[in-house]
């Protein structure tokens, strides 16, 4: 699939979602390289959130408040990524009950992954 033919979401997807899939790599369904746009979008949706998921516990309190802005939101992610990935003991060691709204709203989450492509240490 040529660059030019990737649906405009799937590129606001990937930057963080390479990380995410990179940080861990058991969430991935397989390839995305051949899917149709829509289905592309949909398993990177997909991919992002279940590594996310198993993120919460790293997650700092600022990415798990209703009112915080995406850019406080990718930046807890990114400090969520660097304790998972030095296995540190987790933030929230009584887990976190539900994932934050932002997480399974798709608007907000796709402000969430813009902003990750403002983080100066996204990679």
């Amino acid at each position: 699939m040529r660059c030019g033919s990737i649906p405009r979401v799937t590129l606001r997807l990937q930057p963080m979602w390479r990380v995410l899939t990179s940080a861990v790599p058991d969430v991935m369904l397989g390839s995305t390289e051949d899917l149709a746009g829509n289905e592309r979008e949909h398993r990177m949706r997909i991919e992002c959130e279940d590594a996310l998921l198993r993120l919460l516990p790293w997650l700092p309190a600022p990415g798990l408040d209703p009112d915080e802005s995406p850019a406080v939101r990718a930046a807890a992610i990114a400090d969520a990524l660097e304790s998972y990935g030095l296995t540190t003991d987790p933030v929230n060691h009584g887990g976190v009950q539900a994932p934050p709204r932002w997480l399974t709203d798709e608007d907000e989450f796709l402000r969430v992954a813009d902003a990750w492509t403002t983080l100066n240490r996204s990679g």
